[in-house]
């Protein structure tokens, strides 16, 4: 493809960040008393439309851990930046971990859009890199079907992990647990 062929591709990308940031009107609501810092965190939140992705992605300025089917497949998802994608291909090898710590180290957030029984890999992150958990979820204010909708990012309080640093099967158990609870807690669902 040529320089010029890429440019006008990264512009019109550009431009349908910024319109699904317009239409969804993402307002970030945290924890009472809890204001935004620098410090960088893993974000976790359940599996959602490529759509409300980009736009959390776009709202919370975080790299996005996605595989590359999910990336290269879905026209949405690349509105996001290579610069901001973690590709997590293979399962749970050790590259794309390595990429995400190394993020986390130079002062950068990640998120991670994941079912209950992957987030392992949060947990583990967290262990190495000592870098909150922060629960989301996100929700729409009005109907699905209406253009303009406030698209509001409920986070929840930090989840640092347990006093108990020894790597065993139950460990992991636990901290799975921890996280789905304070998502469902978001949501308003008991778990």
């Amino acid at each position: 493809m040529s320089k010029e062929g890429r440019g006008t591709r990264e512009l019109g990308n550009k431009l349908f960040r910024l319109y699904l940031r317009a239409v969804n009107c993402p307002k970030i609501h945290r924890p009472d008393g809890e204001t935004a810092d620098n410090k960088p965190k893993i974000y976790v939140c359940g599996e959602i439309s490529a759509r409300e992705k980009v736009s959390l992605a776009g709202a919370l300025k975080c790299s996005v851990i996605l595989s590359r089917n999910e990336y290269l497949g879905c026209t949405v998802m690349r509105t996001i930046g290579t610069r901001k994608v973690i590709v997590a291909d293979g399962g749970f090898n050790t590259e794309w971990i390595h990429e995400a710590l190394r993020r986390l180290k130079h002062g950068e957030s990640v998120m991670i859009f994941a079912e209950s029984a992957e987030y392992d890999c949060a947990a583990l992150m967290s262990l190495l890199s000592g870098a909150q958990i922060v629960p989301i979820a996100a929700q729409y204010s009005r109907s699905k079907y209406k253009p303009f909708r406030r698209h509001n990012i409920m986070v929840g309080a930090p989840i640092l992990p347990s006093g108990n640093s020894v790597m065993s099967a139950e460990w992991v158990n636990s901290e799975i647990r921890r996280i789905d609870t304070a998502i469902s807690e978001i949501k308003g669902v008991r778990p």
